[in-house]
């Protein structure tokens, strides 16, 4: 079956040659047209690298929690030293004046 021209409107040039295309190539071309309309665009390495990115910063920022709740209840536990240190402190400046 030979390809058929499509004319022009006004000067009746030949525009376009059609040619036909065999069933299996148009199944082709019709998978990858949605495989580029749907894809991602990142191959797999790439997306596998931007996982593991995300992960290594979710992980980070858990252990930043961590340390923080930490330092907090080391800090907590501290209380009665740092009062007694105000205290300690209070009494040398108070004993240190003079009182007329």
């Amino acid at each position: 079956m030979p390809g058929r021209t499509i004319p022009d409107w006004e000067s009746g040039e030949p525009l376009l040659e059609v040619s036909p295309v065999d069933p299996s190539t148009l199944e082709r071309l019709k998978r990858e047209y949605w495989r580029r309309k749907y894809s991602t665009g990142l191959n797999p390495r790439k997306r596998w690298l931007l996982t593991l990115f995300g992960l290594t910063l979710v992980l980070m920022f858990i252990m930043l929690a961590v340390m923080f709740m930490q330092l907090a209840s080391v800090a907590y536990k501290m209380r009665y030293f740092f009062a007694l240190m105000v205290r300690l402190n209070r009494n040398r400046h108070n004993s240190s004046t003079f009182v007329a």
